[in-house]
């Protein structure tokens, strides 16, 4: 259950209105207004794309907020692998059907093998984090090496498409609207490819990778372009 400690706390500049526009690009409903004579506080419940931290950043990004609660922190970074995915060797001493004994004790399952080098790409959604997965296969013993599945980048050819660094092209619902996005975000659109996709450029305070960061807390935003790296 979402109590009270997971409500996101905004106050914003004297003088500005309650950020209605933030509501409504966010789908996010508003849970009660400080009450007082300088009254610039408001208090709303998370969304179902993400947690009180998540909102907090995208609130902390407004040009007409002053503060937000909880803090933030800084934007997470990803692990360097896939997690719920190994690579392991397989031993040519080890029978199969041993080996598939220990898969399914450990609720893994085999997504392929790479013929010629017997190595298995194994895959589980139990969500038990790929540390420890990965010592419970280097403790059997009964694979040569095991090694997370990482995230590999491959760069693609510049096509003299590519938005600027410091912009972010992003592919809107149909039907939604560009303008107050961008303006509830504080961004500018820099280009108009078609009706619902756009290219923002974040204001100066605020930085791409925080944009690619909230965007994706917003329904109205499909996809964010280009696609991130390959993931292999």
């Amino acid at each position: 259950a979402r109590g009270a400690d997971a409500r996101i706390e905004v106050t914003s500049l004297a003088g500005a209105a309650a950020p209605s526009g933030a509501l409504r690009a966010t789908h996010l409903e508003l849970a009660a207004r400080r009450r007082g004579a300088a009254a610039r506080t408001w208090r709303f419940r998370p969304g179902k794309r993400g947690d009180a931290r998540s909102y907090a950043r995208l609130f902390g990004a407004l040009p007409t907020v002053t503060s937000v609660h909880p803090d933030p922190g800084p934007i997470p970074t990803p692990a360097p692998w896939i997690e719920g995915e190994l690579l392991v060797k397989l031993r040519e001493d080890i029978p199969a059907d041993r080996i598939q004994a220990f898969h399914t004790a450990q609720g893994v399952r085999v997504v392929s093998v790479i013929s010629g080098i017997g190595v298995a790409h194994l895959a589980w959604n139990s969500g038990v984090p790929v540390p420890e997965m990965m010592k419970r296969y280097r403790d059997s013993g009964l694979f040569g090496y095991v090694e997370p599945n990482r995230r590999i980048s491959i760069p693609e050819p510049p096509t003299g498409s590519e938005p600027p660094a410091g912009e972010l092209t992003v592919r809107l619902r149909p039907g939604s609207d560009p303008a107050l996005l961008a303006r509830v975000l504080g961004s500018q659109i820099v280009a108009t490819a078609s009706p619902d996709l756009v290219t923002l450029r974040p204001r100066p305070a605020v930085t791409v990778r925080t944009l690619e960061a909230i965007l994706p807390l917003c329904p109205v935003v499909q996809e964010l372009q280009p696609p991130g790296p390959q993931v292999w």
